[in-house]
């Protein structure tokens, strides 16, 4: 359907260009183009253009001063551009015209490539940083596959992000839809019902426990 192409996270055109991830040499050769550009996170939050207010995702190029430490995370190809990923310091300087944005909020400003891009590397850092020890012997493990997989150097073990199935519900009656929002969201700012798990079994749980209603 049309409208699907304007969802965020469903009509991005993100490739993710996963055969490039063990491709050691063809990243680096991707690195190396003047087209390549980054999403850089200050301490998991987007740069992003803009004033006050964010206006859209902050694509850098890989000579930018905030990059100096290098960009590791493999996104793919958005925007006739190869992208990565980024993590600065947290008390690193934000150029003039750039913010740091706080995700959730700024989504609903974002095209939906963008809103990919940044969803993708938010999850991937904070994985990265909530899972730097090997879960079956606790020893450091290392960052490989371009960010997308950790390895133990002790034991073997390999590690990869977390995938949760989520659905989302909409409750009608009639011609009307029950929605929600949070009381910080910024004004007119709603949403379907978001459920863990499979499709039907937690939908009555969710439906009472969040609007708190009946279906």
């Amino acid at each position: 359907m049309a409208w699907m192409a304007e969802l965020g996270f469903a009509g991005g055109g993100v490739s993710r260009a996963a055969h490039l991830r063990r491709d050691a040499a063809a990243l680096s050769a991707l690195r190396a183009t003047p087209e390549a550009r980054a999403i850089v996170l200050a301490e998991g939050q987007p740069l992003m253009t803009g004033g006050e207010s964010p206006e859209d995702l902050a694509l850098l190029p890989l000579d930018h001063p905030l990059l100096a430490g290098g960009a590791p995370v493999w996104l793919g190809y958005a925007r006739g551009h190869p992208v990565f990923a980024a993590e600065i310091a947290a008390d690193a300087p934000v150029p003039a015209g750039l913010i740091r944005a706080d995700l959730r909020p700024a989504a609903a400003r974002l095209a939906a490539d963008a809103g990919e891009l940044a969803a993708t590397a938010r999850a991937l850092h904070l994985w990265h940083d909530s899972h730097r020890f090997c879960a079956r012997c606790g020893s450091p493990s290392d960052m490989v596959d371009a960010g997308w997989q950790r390895i133990c150097p002790a034991c073997g073990a390999h590690h990869f992000p977390r995938t949760d199935p989520v659905v989302i519900m909409l409750i009608t009656a009639g011609d009307r839809a029950l929605l929600g929002r949070s009381p910080g969201w910024p004004d007119r700012n709603v949403s379907f019902l978001l459920a863990a798990g499979c499709r039907a079994a937690p939908f009555p749980l969710v439906a009472s426990s969040q609007p708190g209603r009946r279906v």
